[in-house]
């Protein structure tokens, strides 16, 4: 191929993603949305005219709109999804159980974490939000490097994060994995204009049921976390399922 070639196929790319991103922002239009019927018919033209190229464009918008720009993490549209299929997968294993073999010891420890940061507002008012944006990306390498390639770590929004950790060897783990954590922020600081500013962070975390929804989950996690918030308590609390359950 070319380099007129190439640059065709990059202006084409860039024209369908362009067009597409408008289709989707009239049919997300909070004030005067297109009807799905309308984007679906939108859509085909845009296939017609671009043909490849717009069904490339799609799969990358579906796939960004499960990320957060700022640190890369996971946002919420990608927690849900992840925690609908895991308590999916809870569910079925509880099923198959129950019709195989009551006494069988497969069971699965999966787990909300919430991480609420302390004290992050003064850091946004004092050295600006480029600071609180340092904040933020270091708090998210924080996290990934204290959790398994098969855990998931989500910015659900502001200074609130979320880890779902799936399939824990034992329940007993979640207790290390999350003194690991306080550990770690216990240690963390970022560096700023030439200041090192430190960062605590409020964590709690339940036992996923999966006889209640996703959004159900969530808000126990979040109760749990918002009631050892308010109490200033930083040990790890033997009651963390039962809101859950």
């Amino acid at each position: 191929m070319t380099n007129i070639d190439n640059n065709l196929s990059l202006n084409s790319a860039e024209l369908a993603q362009t067009a597409l991103i408008d289709v989707l922002g009239k049919f997300n239009d909070p004030h005067d949305p297109i009807s799905e019927m309308t984007l679906m018919s939108e859509l085909q033209v845009l296939r017609a005219q671009y043909g490849d190229v717009i069904d490339a464009s799609l799969l990358e918008i579906a796939a960004s709109a499960h990320v957060d720009h700022l640190t890369g993490l996971y946002n919420r549209a990608g927690l849900m999804s992840s925690l609908d299929l895991e308590l999916t997968v809870l569910s079925n294993i509880k099923s198959n159980k129950r019709a195989s073999d009551a006494s069988s010891k497969k069971v699965r420890h999966s787990f909300l974490m919430m991480i609420d940061l302390d004290k992050f507002k003064p850091i946004n008012d004092t050295y600006g939000h480029d600071a609180g944006d340092k904040a933020l990306i270091g708090v998210a390498q924080l996290l990934q490097e204290n959790i398994r390639k098969t855990d998931l770590a989500v910015r659900w929004g502001g200074d609130e994060f979320i880890l779902l950790l799936k399939d824990l060897s034992q329940e007993e783990d979640i207790e290390i994995l999350m003194q690991k954590i306080e550990n770690a922020f216990h240690d963390f600081y970022f560096d700023y204009n030439g200041q090192s500013i430190s960062l605590g962070a409020t964590i709690d975390c339940i036992k996923i049921n999966s006889t209640k929804s996703a959004e159900a989950n969530i808000v126990a996690v979040d109760m749990m976390m918002m009631s050892k918030k308010k109490s200033n308590d930083n040990d790890f609390r033997d009651d963390r399922d039962a809101l859950a359950y």
